[in-house]
């Protein structure tokens, strides 16, 4: 799902531990914004932050598309997955 709404270019709001792949990704691209689960405080915080800053909704949006685009494609997903196997 996740990498649907990045190829769609919308920004994220992961709820999710910060330890996981997905969470690293989202943060490391600055593709969306990530709250632990269980802290709806945090969780509110994001929410409102995505709905008040259009500027950072845009680079959001920007850089789920430049991602998609050049990461996460067929061809680059076919050839790392090929390399992992010549190891």
């Amino acid at each position: 799902k996740t990498v649907g709404l990045i190829a769609a270019g919308l920004p994220i709001l992961a709820v999710m531990n910060d330890h996981c792949e997905m969470s690293r990704l989202i943060n490391n691209h600055q593709l969306g914004l990530t709250a632990l689960p269980g802290d709806v405080e945090r969780c509110f915080q994001q929410v409102m932050t995505l709905y008040k800053d259009k500027q950072l909704r845009n680079n959001m949006h920007q850089n789920c598309h430049h991602l998609s685009k050049h990461e996460l494609n067929l061809q680059t997903i076919v050839n790392q997955y090929i390399e992992l196997f010549r190891k």
